[in-house]
């Protein structure tokens, strides 16, 4: 990664390659904004074991982490990891975050950030 000037944390509730235009935009974001010199983590949920195919970021320009996700009300489609705040706090204490972009607030993991 290159010096950085700032420090930035995105969230976004899933990287499911299914998710469509959120999940594409975000991982792209996260890759310019590294390219321009920006320190970059990403924060995400995953199902475990993983269902999905997951979009994540080139590593040599990302931080990708994924925390465990828990689904209740499955008929509404509603997920939460639990452990998302946790990991949230580790980050931003870890890589001294100076901006959190926070892409989805009315998602229930995204209230934490």
């Amino acid at each position: 990664m290159k010096q950085s000037c700032s420090s930035v944390l995105h969230t976004l509730e899933n990287l499911r390659k299914t998710s469509g235009g959120s999940t594409i935009a975000v991982v792209s974001l996260c890759e310019a904004l590294a390219e321009l010199g920006a320190d970059v983590t990403l924060l995400s949920q995953t199902e475990v074991p993983i269902r999905s195919s997951q979009l994540l970021p080139d590593p040599s320009y990302v931080r990708t982490h994924l925390v465990p996700l828990v689904s209740f009300l499955e008929r509404k489609n509603v997920i939460y990891s639990r452990s998302f705040s946790e990991k949230l706090m580790f980050l931003c204490k870890e890589y001294r975050v100076q901006v959190i972009h926070n892409h989805g607030m009315w998602l229930p993991c995204n209230h934490t950030a």
